[in-house]
């Protein structure tokens, strides 16, 4: 009977003591923080909706991950714009130390115990997993979903495709991950992988018939708009020098998150000792086709393929060197790495105490608003924020040659109040700067009626809420 003390546990010890650690320093973090991120609000608002209305809303953004988040809502108060976030925390909280979990059964399956635990304390630590962990998007569902479709491998097919199609409803290029799996299984032994294929189906064909339904159209995916608004502003050679740009930005993030050491290992391994669970990487196909700014969180689902590519390169780099002392390279190897990582994540640290969407200022006035307002109320912004806070619909400011054509098209949409924060003014639409004038023309004052002001010093924050006075369908809160 083996004691207690037997070596052969103490990798699951300290696998132990690091989750503990790390969900204590994510609940930490995560109490600190009490704004959603712009992308985070679409996601928690048709988490909201299917608590409150039990009802799916169609959105670019898919619904795997609003779905999973809405879970622990339907035990809080849906109505409560910070019970929706804190929610949707609470679950990635919990998906962060699973996604440890998995990373270290994923790793030590190849390479070890011990370096399953490397990898497990990589991301369970780095500012990058904490900052996914006690946010609002869905970075560490599809993580999760991705990892957990190769941990299947290579006896549990149907599984393998259900999960994939799970990612596949978190985000739509797990598509083309699911694809890959498929034809090198019926590669390698000669036949259709029906049974990967049907799993993937079971949430391919749901979500299908749910765009069809909403878009009159055969989609596999709602995001085809942006797509084709990257090709309507980049047209031909364009495209190609948009894509160019978005490959180059996007690999230079990868070393900027997990350091360079790590990187050249990871390339040395995925040279010298390819695997099918390399097939992971083929989500990030899809990322240079689009017109938006790369962001190194997009690397973050791929964080347990790359630390396996690693530790094989790692392995290579050891055995390789046959004059040598090999225990002389193992220490350069793991130097090289900590220092790398070291290194790479300072800058991340520094985002766990700064939120890029802490506009105080219209948190209050959503909050101000909250009991003024009914679900159909319309608020105009430009981040959608006030909208979320206050409960109900959001507009999005149109271009506009000035403040007239702006309030033109607003008041086409029957839109009951515009929302105007100072720096949004100043730094993206500057089209709002006559209304936080102190000489406001007679034509606006006929036309918009300021009805509260939140007030802040540094002015960055003062956010004034005005109800339209054409077209609207608001009661004149005072």
């Amino acid at each position: 009977m083996r004691s207690f003390n037997d070596w052969s546990r103490a990798p699951y010890l300290v696998l132990l003591i690091l989750m503990t650690l790390g969900l204590a320093v994510r609940i930490h973090f995560a109490r600190l923080d009490i704004f959603p991120s712009v992308d985070g609000v679409f996601y928690l608002e048709q988490s909201r909706a299917l608590v409150l209305h039990h009802k799916l809303l169609f959105s670019s953004f898919p619904p795997g991950w609003p779905i999973l988040a809405s879970f622990p809502l339907f035990f809080m108060d849906a109505g409560d714009g910070l019970q929706v976030f804190r929610a949707a925390q609470g679950v990635n909280i919990a998906l962060g130390i699973l996604w440890s979990l998995l990373t270290f059964v994923f790793l030590q399956r190849y390479l070890g115990r011990w370096y399953g635990v490397v990898g497990a304390s990589i991301v369970v630590f780095h500012p990058a997993a904490l900052l996914a962990s006690t946010g609002d998007l869905s970075d560490l569902s599809y993580s999760c979903a991705l990892l957990a479709a190769f941990l299947f491998f290579p006896q549990r097919n149907f599984l393998i495709g259900l999960t994939l199609g799970y990612a596949y409803l978190v985000r739509p290029e797990a598509l083309l991950v699911a694809a890959g799996v498929i034809g090198v299984f019926a590669w390698r032994v000669r036949r259709p992988a029906w049974t990967v294929f049907i799993g993937t189906l079971v949430c391919l064909v749901p979500y299908l018939l749910f765009i069809r339904n909403h878009t009159g159209e055969w989609a596999f995916t709602g995001k085809l708009g942006f797509l084709d608004g990257s090709w309507s502003r980049h047209p031909g050679f364009e495209f190609l020098t948009l894509m160019a740009s978005n490959l180059k930005a996007l690999v230079f993030l990868l070393p900027e998150q997990i350091g360079i050491p790590v990187v050249i290992l990871a390339l040395i391994g995925l040279c010298f000792r390819p695997r099918i669970q390399y097939l992971a990487f083929m989500g990030l196909l899809p990322l240079p086709l689009f017109d938006f700014v790369m962001s190194g969180r997009y690397w973050l689902p791929y964080w347990p393929f790359i630390l396996l590519a690693a530790g094989h390169g790692a392995a290579f780099v050891v055995n390789i060197d046959k004059l040598g002392s090999r225990k002389v390279t193992k220490y350069i190897v793991v130097v090289a790495v900590v220092s790398g990582l070291f290194l790479a994540s300072v800058d991340d640290t520094k985002n766990l105490s700064i939120d890029p969407e802490g506009y105080v200022g219209m948190y209050d006035a959503g909050i101000w608003l909250r009991s003024r307002v009914s679900e159909e109320t319309k608020i105009a912004a430009y981040k959608p924020f006030v909208s979320f806070w206050a409960g109900c619909k959001f507009v999005k400011y149109l271009p506009a040659t000035d403040i007239y054509q702006l309030l033109d098209d607003l008041e086409a949409q029957k839109v009951d109040y515009l929302v105007v924060n100072a720096h949004v003014a100043r730094a993206f639409v500057p089209q709002l700067q006559p209304l936080l004038s102190r000489d406001v023309d007679s034509e606006l004052k006929s036309r918009v009626e300021p009805i509260q002001l939140f007030a802040f010093s540094p002015s960055d924050q003062t956010t004034i809420v005005f109800r339209l006075i054409n077209g609207s369908r608001a009661n004149g809160v005072r």
